[in-house]
């Protein structure tokens, strides 16, 4: 059942640990073949199993989910336990998965195939041919197992078999996300070390559907990053984090990463963990933005609800310390408001219409590479998106518009009409759909009719 806060104390959803947690085990999200070889493929396949946590607590609107891979170097751990003897502490990432499930979200552990069961590579290779890799810290852990030295052959399957498997889990909860109450515009994968390392590549090389990666001590590869992380492709966020004196591998990609991300567009934040090697827990202590003092986990928590757009979303939950009721404030927005800014929308004013939106204000527009379609965030970029609308369409007009309100949301119908620079003329049916905050707009979801 649901912990509930004292009602002194204002629960901030998916940033304070506010759930019991519901744990499933040994789900199959997929299968995987091993006992490749080149000449004849795999001998046989397996099933793959995730870890499922989830905050446990009665079915209300669609939650973000978070889908997590461990470490090992491609040979230890599992989705339970990545605990190495003879080396530093370590959080698993199965307890990453309980700690961000009492936040909120949906979560999953997920396992994938390891070198030593020579995997199938599969048929969607998205390493370059003959792209050099590190093997290090690969021979390594072979050597502690008493393996021989891997090749470059072993690497390079491993990766791409890996890779699929954290892909084939995103198809999976992709697939399964009415059933477990997942927004899937709001899905963040990561993992650390080896599991770090297949999130990103799933999600920048291999294009999986997610709106943030979390890699703890992992890296994408610099000819990876020149052939796919570019500018003209919507990326996700990235938050990654190293030990001070992380692996070589690791510490000598840092800058490189940060700067492409940074040339391509991408939001990205890097986290440096004082006094750390490759191994550290999530209580480890980091710096904010803004200097001060925080802890690693609370950081990767503040990310995801900065990229993942969790200020809006809290406001489409139920508020746990008021009784079930929505976390928006009492609506005072009218029909009369609603006509008000569908004039100003007809009249291209700018400073009125952004009078109506409060200051975490959000806009999806009626098209876009994403779900829900191109998203603007906070005031400086929805001011930016309307006026897309009209660069678009100089003489845009909503005609014929209509209003209801029910609590804090509402609907606006209209007319849309408009010619765009080829001078090709525009008459559709569409909708806003709003949710409010006292009198203003909070969100802004508009919908438009296609003719053909």
């Amino acid at each position: 059942m649901t912990m509930v806060p004292s009602p002194r104390h204002q629960t901030r959803l998916y940033l304070d640990k506010i759930y019991d947690v519901e744990f499933t085990p040994d789900v199959t999200y997929g299968i995987g073949g091993i006992g490749y070889s080149a000449e004849k493929g795999a001998t046989r396949y397996r099933e793959l199993k995730l870890d499922i946590y989830r905050p446990r607590i009665e079915k209300d609107q669609p939650r973000p989910a978070l889908i997590l891979a461990y470490g090992g170097a491609f040979h230890r751990g599992n989705k339970s336990a990545e605990v190495f003897e003879g080396e530093n502490p370590s959080t698993p990432v199965a307890e990453y998965c309980q700690e961000f499930a009492r936040r909120g979200y949906v979560c999953f552990s997920i396992d994938y195939r390891l070198m030593q069961e020579d995997p199938d590579p599969g048929f969607t290779p998205f390493l370059l041919p003959g792209q050099p890799q590190s093997r290090d810290r690969v021979d390594f852990v072979r050597n502690i197992l008493g393996l021989p030295p891997s090749t470059p052959e072993m690497m390079t399957n491993t990766l791409e078999a890996a890779t699929d498997d954290m892909s084939q889990a995103v198809s999976f909860v992709r697939s399964q996300s009415q059933a477990l109450g997942i927004d899937i515009s709001r899905i963040a994968i990561g993992g650390f070390s080896a599991g770090a390392v297949i999130a990103l590549n799933s999600a920048f090389a291999e294009r999986a559907p997610v709106a943030a990666v979390v890699a703890l001590s992992g890296r994408i590869a610099g000819a990876t990053m020149q052939a796919y992380l570019t500018p003209t492709i919507r990326n996700p966020a990235a938050f990654l984090a190293f030990g001070e004196h992380d692996l070589p591998v690791m510490l000598g990609g840092i800058e490189e990463m940060r700067e492409h991300m940074t040339r391509a567009g991408i939001a990205n934040e890097f986290v440096n963990v004082p006094g750390a090697g490759h191994f550290y827990l999530r209580t480890a202590e980091v710096a904010c933005s803004n200097g001060s003092p925080t802890d690693l986990e609370t950081r990767i928590a503040e990310f995801l609800y900065e990229k993942l757009g969790l200020a809006l979303a809290k406001h489409l939950s139920p508020d746990i310390a008021d009784g079930g009721h929505a976390d928006t404030g009492t609506s005072m927005m009218t029909v009369e408001r609603l006509q008000a800014f569908a004039d100003a929308w007809n009249r291209h004013d700018i400073d009125d219409l952004m009078s109506f939106m409060t200051d975490d204000c959000m806009f999806e527009a009626n098209s876009g590479h994403e779900v829900a379609g191109t998203s603007f965030r906070g005031r400086p970029q929805v001011r930016e998106g309307f006026m897309r609308v009209w660069q678009a369409y100089p003489d845009a007009q909503w005609n014929n518009a209509r209003h209801f309100i029910s609590g804090d949301r509402g609907v606006s119908e209209w007319v849309f009409s408009g010619s765009n620079s080829d001078r090709q003329s525009v008459e559709v049916k569409g909708c806003d759909v709003f949710i409010f905050r006292g009198d203003k707009i909070v969100l802004k979801n508009s919908f438009r009719k296609q003719r053909t």
